[in-house]
């Protein structure tokens, strides 16, 4: 028998990535054994570890069972919100956290302030308040933490060496950066690739980077010096230069800011990681 409650998983940035479970409203069943759905997108290398946490919560009791379907994030929110307005949603949805507000004000879920209880695993004074605030919604909560993953630059070492570039001394600041997309940049191969879609927001990541934002101090900060060096440095590059790939080209890519480079490592490619902080851009 289906439990009519439904939690959704958020995934929530802070120079990393933390997840956490939305909870929809709906009546109590008990007796028979429940089933809740769960769907997420976690398909690189932390699906293993999610898929072995909700095995070992299903073989932990015999009371409810866990059906998880995963499926990449753009199919996941394509699919979300209709399944949901038609009741056919999944009961616990991995998203990421900018989606709180979309869901929390859809009506679609519920409030689960009454759940994070002082002194157990559910405190929200166990969580940086950074995160704290982004799991609210009008005061209340409608998410908790379940994972995160550290956000890098990751660069193919190989790529650098044939370009002329010290493997060992990544760039550091913007213009270093530039300097290695240009140089890493020809014979079909792109200087940088970045995900788009549904995935994690890697422009808004280029305009924190530089101090800007989407909105400032309740406005839009697109007009801000800050916002406008990120726009100015990253949008040229994309329109005219041919050095960024809006998707992954596997063994070709040079950098990229995301944990699926660890999928790459099987062909033997000399992938590294780096920190990256910016400084006034010529471009």
């Amino acid at each position: 028998m289906r439990k009519a409650a439904r939690m959704l998983a958020l995934s929530v940035l802070i120079v990393a990535t933390v997840v956490g479970a939305l909870h929809i409203q709906g009546s109590s069943l008990a007796q028979e054994k429940v089933t809740i759905t769960f769907w997420n997108g976690f398909t690189g290398p932390d699906r293993p570890a999610l898929e072995a946490l909700v095995q070992q919560f299903n073989e932990s009791q015999t009371e409810v069972e866990i059906e998880m379907t995963i499926m990449p994030w753009d199919s996941l929110y394509q699919t979300l919100l209709g399944a949901l307005s038609s009741g056919e949603g999944p009961d616990i949805i991995g998203v990421n956290f900018n989606y709180v507000p979309v869901y929390a004000s859809s009506g679609y879920v519920a409030d689960l302030t009454e759940y994070l209880v002082e002194g157990t695993n559910l405190d929200p004074a166990l969580w940086p308040e950074a995160l704290v605030e982004r799991l609210q919604y009008d005061g209340k909560f409608y998410a908790v933490p379940i994972n995160f993953a550290t956000l890098l630059m990751y660069y193919n070492k190989d790529l650098f060496a044939k370009a002329g570039l010290d493997p060992d001394n990544p760039p550091k600041t913007w213009d270093e950066w530039i300097a290695a997309i240009r140089a890493n940049t020809g014979d079909g191969v792109y200087g940088i690739a970045i995900g788009e879609r549904e995935t994690i927001p890697n422009w808004p990541i280029l305009l924190w980077g530089a101090g800007g934002d989407v909105i400032i101090d309740g406005k839009s900060g697109l007009n801000s010096p800050e916002t406008l060096l990120a726009l100015n440095t990253w949008g040229p590059w994309c329109v005219m230069r041919g050095s960024v790939r809006l998707a992954l080209q596997g063994q070709k890519l040079t950098s990229y800011s995301r944990v699926d480079v660890q999928r790459w490592r099987s062909p033997g490619l000399g992938w590294s990681m780096a920190t990256l902080r910016p400084v006034s851009t010529s471009t």
